[in-house]
């Protein structure tokens, strides 16, 4: 089996190196081979620019398959780690290295790794999958940054850890709905334009609920009319009444995310009587008969009004039989 091991060096000393590594140093591990646990290699440390790179780890986000930070997160799940790096120092970062480990900076707590170059003033983003595989708890993600092959002006900020929880998501409970129903009337023409309004609220402490989708209709319709609530809770949603007449309930239902509610309201719709334009009823014909009483009186008979003021009240019963029977033979002729 072969393990492979990292540490971080600054090469902040110019000139010809070697690098050394010892395994078992105090040979606490009994071996059938003692003598190959020693090995060097040649470095060589140039002057770098004058200036330097100071890289920083901005953040670190662990984002579940929806891109949103969630918790808990639980076991198999697969996340990506976001990692943003920015660069404070004069000079770009030609070449840098980036380890992202869980809880432990060792082979068995590394994520992965990414390398690239970093310009000043620059923030450059990595991206890292992670399967989560560790037991329920609070873990430490941890972020380290260095410069290979450049001088770094600090080390202060090359490291950031952030901390989450692993285990099982509880879905929460659904809060019900609370919803009123304003129609601008209760009594419609058949085909009418309606306006309704109305408030949707957290039925528990009657909190206002904003974007909540809204479901407003007639029974007997496939079509709602649908709507979302303002920053108060408040829906206006527009409808057109059936066409048939009947008493019908207004059906609003309200939902956001697993909270639901609904409420009902019952509206008339009734056909108006429209006027038959005088189309010969009994009232019509009574109507028409009077006035053709006063018009002859007026205009046929043609005598001053003052000369009837005269007549005793006999004679003026007589003449409006006598102006009556001749608008009856005039109706009669008619038909």
């Amino acid at each position: 089996e072969t393990r492979k091991a990292w540490i971080n060096w600054a090469a902040d000393i110019p000139g010809s190196h070697e690098i050394w590594l010892y395994i078992d140093q105090d040979n606490t591990i009994n071996e059938t081979v003692e003598t190959d646990n020693l090995g060097h290699i040649p470095l060589i440390v140039i002057p770098s620019p004058e200036g330097g790179v100071d890289l920083v780890v901005a953040y670190v986000k662990v984002l579940d398959p929806d891109g949103v930070e969630s918790s808990p997160l639980p076991n198999g799940l697969r996340t990506t780690i976001q990692v943003i790096v920015t660069n404070g120092g004069p000079n770009d970062a030609e070449r840098v290295h980036l380890s992202v480990y869980v809880d432990s900076e060792t082979v068995e707590g590394l994520i992965g790794s990414k390398e690239g170059h970093v310009n000043t003033n620059e923030p450059v983003t990595w991206d890292l999958e992670w399967v989560v595989d560790r037991e329920d708890g609070e873990h430490q993600i941890i972020a380290i940054v260095y410069a290979i092959g450049d001088v770094e002006t600090t080390f202060k900020d090359n490291t950031k850890a952030r901390s989450i929880i692993i285990g099982p998501r509880v879905i929460p409970q659904p809060e019900p709905l609370a919803v009123t129903i304003y129609p601008d009337t209760t009594l419609l023409r058949p085909g009418q334009h309606l306006q309704v309004s109305g408030k949707v609220t957290f039925e528990k402490n009657g909190f206002e609920v904003p974007g909540a989708t809204v479901s407003v209709w007639f029974n007997g319709q496939n079509q709602p009319d649908l709507v979302t609530t303002n920053d108060l809770g408040r829906y206006l949603a527009d409808l057109t009444a059936p066409t048939k007449p009947g008493s019908y309930r207004l059906i609003v239902s309200a939902s956001l995310g697993n909270s639901e509610g609904e409420n009902t309201f019952t509206v008339t719709v009734k056909a108006i009587d429209v006027d038959n334009g005088g189309s010969g009823g009994e009232d019509d014909g009574i109507d028409m008969l009077y006035f053709g009483i006063a018009l002859v009186i007026i205009l046929a008979i043609g005598m001053p009004l003052t000369y009837y003021m005269l007549l005793s009240k006999a004679a003026i019963n007589r003449r409006i039989r006598k102006v009556h029977e001749e608008v009856v033979e005039i109706v009669e002729e008619d038909k």
